[in-house]
């Protein structure tokens, strides 16, 4: 996107206040996610970390006082009444921290014109990527924690990351050819789709990022985000069915998926405003609801055809536009999601593991974006 007619400013007069319970075993991984990204593309400019005291400012504010405190028998905290419950689970502490950014960040949905969402989505995922070059892996893509950018700000530039910090093999990655063929494709894309400094999107980390090497020395684990529309669908099925199951950048691609196709099926921010007709609404029923509605309602998006005034009249134009898009970025998923399924560490050693998931999980990360940004130069000009 063209630099916008109103001065680019480094950055907004606006301070967004994110309160969240944080688990006690890892309340401090937010704050040192935005210290390391500080300055990144795609990151919102983080000022302010810290743990909500009380009215005094002397106690922590938690859900310490209602549950059992370290060393006292959790059997006397819990009735088993069918004798069959097993060993008390270990309390759920939690922590209640504010944290503070810079942004004038706005919901996916207010995006003015589909070039403009897709535009938001794409540096958003830039952020995503640096949050790998970090070390971190987000694992909660949607929208409460993807933003569009109501006036763009000026960042640095999106680099590749230092991947021998990450690998933890300082001159290694260089001779990996796979790796960097990934990152010359997402170099490419990025310089034919003309970003630059402008940003008109990011992304925050979530209390579910995780580092990634100790997240795949322990061997992950299915979580619970709070939000299950955007969830992958290898997850949502692991979770729903309480198996194990280790997360990867490409279920995080896959949500990002989910979150932008959302975001165009409930636009409420292009001139015309929010399109409001019973077909649409029985389409945004279906995205809300089970996994198979959804997969539904993600093939009858695709089918949706620009060009045809009875499907713009039914969807609009907003998501008229963007159908081709989603069309084209559905399949480039699943490829990955496949590809993915293949990878299986042929190493022992806790260390070797992980750096073996982290090495191909850049890989498909980088892959994945340059993707999606290939698609969005394709479809450019039918977009604005």
């Amino acid at each position: 996107m063209g630099s916008p007619s109103p001065p680019v400013e480094s950055e907004s007069d606006y301070i967004i206040r994110k309160f969240v319970w944080h688990s006690s075993d890892v309340a401090h991984v937010e704050a040192k996610i935005f210290e390391l990204c500080k300055g990144d593309f795609g990151i919102p400019k983080h000022h302010h970390s810290a743990p909500v005291k009380s009215s005094n400012g002397s106690i922590p504010i938690s859900n310490a006082i209602f549950l059992p405190s370290p060393g006292e028998p959790l059997e006397d905290y819990h009735w088993d009444i069918t004798g069959k419950s097993g060993p008390p689970p270990l309390p759920d502490y939690r922590e209640l921290w504010v944290h503070e950014t810079n942004s004038n960040a706005d919901g996916l949905s207010r995006a003015r014109t589909p070039l403009e969402l897709c535009m938001t989505v794409g540096h958003a995922m830039l952020g995503w990527l640096s949050m790998m070059h970090k070390g971190f892996l987000h694992r909660d893509v949607g929208m409460p924690g993807v933003f569009h950018l109501f006036d763009p700000i000026r960042m640095v530039p999106f680099v590749p990351g230092d991947f021998g910090q990450v690998l933890g093999q300082p001159e290694a990655w260089k001779g990996d050819q796979l790796l960097q063929d990934q990152v010359e494709r997402l170099q490419k894309a990025v310089a034919g789709l003309g970003i630059t400094d402008i940003c008109h999107g990011v992304i925050q980390p979530s209390d579910m990022t995780v580092d990634m090497k100790d997240y795949y020395t322990s061997g992950g684990k299915a979580h619970r985000p709070d939000y299950y529309d955007y969830m992958s669908s290898g997850l949502l099925r692991a979770v729903r069915l309480s198996e194990p199951y280790l997360h990867s950048p490409v279920d995080d691609l896959e949500s990002f998926y989910y979150t932008m196709q959302w975001a165009g099926v409930n636009n409420d921010g292009s001139d015309s405003g929010r399109h409001e007709t019973d077909h649409l609404d029985a389409l945004r029923a279906k995205l809300s609801d089970s996994a198979d509605n959804r997969f539904q309602a993600t093939l009858f998006v695709h089918r949706i055809r620009p060009e045809n005034q009875e499907d713009i009249q039914r969807f609009g134009k907003f998501l008229a536009k963007l159908a081709p898009v989603f069309k084209e970025w559905y399949p480039s998923i699943l490829a990955l999601t496949k590809s993915w399924r293949t990878v299986k560490p042929g190493v022992d050693g806790a260390d070797d593991v992980s750096r073996y998931y982290i090495r191909h999980g850049l890989v498909f990360a980088y892959r994945g974006v340059a993707d999606y940004l290939k698609i969005v130069h394709k479809h450019r000009e039918s977009l604005g």
